[in-house]
């Protein structure tokens, strides 16, 4: 159901751009949709002209994800012990902020929005956000279907490739 959701807002969103910037005289939609394999190409190069201080940072975010991994049984024991409503319903109410379905339709409404009152920077930050998005999005569900991790819930340890082959309902890192 979450693909038709994407799929439906995309659409949506690429019915919106073309009004957009079929009023420039440049082309400015053609230029934005270049700027996607740009981008990539800029994010997979970057490490090769990384300083000592980028790869002490990117060093500490692969210490602190592999012990998370090695901590998960005790903080996942920790935080179900100690579980209330409250809590509950803080990251309950949190998730909606980060789902494709609410945020790719807010991000619609603003680029609309910015047609509209004819603000080319509410439409540039609506199209950054949707592109830094939509490549995040394919990162990381590209992650999720190459480490095959199962949520907590299901209590299958902490393990990735449990079973074999590739399952989309296996999803859970990262989140």
């Amino acid at each position: 159901m979450n693909k038709i959701w994407t799929f439906c807002f995309a659409v949506i969103f690429v019915l919106i751009t073309i009004p957009l910037s079929a009023a420039d005289e440049d082309n400015y939609l053609q230029d934005y949709l270049l700027s996607y394999p740009k981008t990539i190409y800029s994010a997979v190069t970057a490490p090769g002209s990384w300083q000592k201080d980028d790869w002490l940072k990117a060093s500490a975010v692969v210490i602190t994800g592999g012990c998370l991994y090695f901590l998960d049984d005790n903080l996942r024991n920790y935080y179900q012990l100690n579980r209330n409503e409250f809590t509950d319903g803080i990251f309950t109410g949190a998730k909606y902020f980060g789902e494709v379905k609410i945020i790719f339709p807010v991000m619609a409404v603003t680029a609309l929005g910015g047609y509209l009152t004819k603000n080319e920077k509410i439409i540039d930050t609506s199209l950054l956000c949707w592109k830094s998005s939509l490549l995040s999005l394919g990162v990381t569900q590209a992650i999720k279907l190459s480490t095959q991790r199962q949520k907590p819930y299901k209590e299958e340890g902490k393990e990735f490739w449990q079973e074999n082959g590739i399952s989309f309902s296996r999803n859970s890192f990262p989140s």
